[in-house]
C-alpha cells in the first residue's frame, strides 16, 4: 500500500495562496499562530475567574514566544503554568475543535473536546484531561521541520516567491 504524501504548507509565508494542487498528495497547514483574545474578553469576569484557576487567555500586546513549530498548524489562544493551549483551527468559544495542550517539554496532549469543555473543566475545579496525542509533531523551528523532510512550501525554498 502506498502512503499518501502530505505536503506541509505554511500560510504565514504564502498568505495569498488559495490552494495548492499536488498530484498524489494532500496540502496541509503547518506552523503556529498566536490568537490574541479581544481586550474586552480579557477583562470579563469569566476571564478573571479562569485566570484565578490557572487558565490565562493571551491578551493583545502580550509578548508570546512559542518555542516550537507544529505539524499540523496550531492556533495558540491561552496558557497556564505548564504550557500553552491551542486548537487546529482559529479558536471560537462555540467551535467544535479539540483543544491541545503543549507542555514545557513540548509534549502534546488532548486537553478537551472544545474550548467550551475546557472552560467548564477549569470552572468546575477539575484539571483538564491529558490524553496522549499522535496527530501533532513539534519541531524546534521550521528549518528543523524542513531538514526532517517534512516541510516543503515556504518562501525560501528553491521555488522562492516574495511576500507582497
Amino acid at each position: 500500500m502506498v502512503k499518501e504524501r502530505v505536503i506541509w504548507f505554511d500560510p504565514d509565508e504564502w498568505p495569498d495562496a488559495a490552494g495548492v494542487l499536488i498530484h498524489g498528495g494532500t496540502a496541509r497547514d503547518a506552523g503556529v499562530e498566536v490568537c490574541f483574545s479581544p481586550a474586552a474578553d480579557c477583562e470579563t469576569g469569566l476571564a478573571r475567574q479562569l485566570a484565578g484557576r490557572g487558565l490565562r487567555l493571551i491578551r493583545p500586546g502580550e509578548a508570546v514566544e512559542i518555542p516550537w513549530y507544529a505539524l499540523p498548524r496550531l492556533y495558540v489562544f491561552a496558557r497556564d503554568d505548564e504550557g500553552f493551549y491551542a486548537t487546529d483551527e482559529p479558536p471560537a468559544m462555540d467551535g467544535a475543535a479539540a483543544v491541545w495542550h503543549v507542555d514545557s517539554e513540548n509534549r502534546v496532549t488532548r486537553a478537551a473536546d472544545s474550548i467550551a469543555a475546557l472552560i467548564r473543566a477549569f470552572l468546575s475545579g477539575k484539571a483538564p484531561g491529558r490524553e496522549p496525542d499522535e496527530t501533532h509533531r513539534l519541531f524546534a523551528s521550521w528549518r528543523a521541520a524542513e531538514a526532517a523532510g517534512e516541510l516543503f512550501l515556504r518562501n525560501d525554498t528553491p521555488w522562492k516567491r516574495g511576500k507582497r
